[in-house]
């Protein structure tokens, strides 16, 4: 499956980031002007993981753990899920060896989601 965000992240911000397990993880405070891109393109950030960064790898430090039910209304749905995404971050900034990855989807990615596919 694509990942649309990842498509619409430009190439200095997506320099800035790590990899772990195939995702992003983006430092402080980049990953907000990731979040205000994936708003600005119909993304939605579905949650946010903070970790920190080791010589091996990763380790998960924190979780948002807010959910915003679909009712049918894509642009809303993006904007409350966005909105909490950078209250997480703000209220969770970190430092240089510390990064953040973000669980996003467009609405065709969830609509495949939903039929299976």
């Amino acid at each position: 499956m694509k990942d649309h965000l990842s498509e619409v992240i430009p190439a200095e911000l997506r320099a800035k980031a790590i990899f772990a397990d195939r995702e992003h993880v983006f430092p402080y405070p980049e990953v907000i002007d990731v979040i205000q891109i994936a708003t600005q393109h119909g993304i939605a950030v579905l949650g946010v993981e903070s970790f920190e960064v080791q010589p091996d790898g990763v380790k998960v430090d924190q979780m948002s753990d807010y959910e915003v039910l679909f009712t049918g209304e894509w642009e809303p749905f993006v904007e409350l899920n966005n909105s909490y995404a950078l209250d997480f971050v703000r209220r969770n900034p970190r430092c240089e060896d510390h990064g953040f990855i973000l669980t996003a989807t467009s609405r065709s990615e969830f609509d495949n989601l939903h039929r299976g596919t």
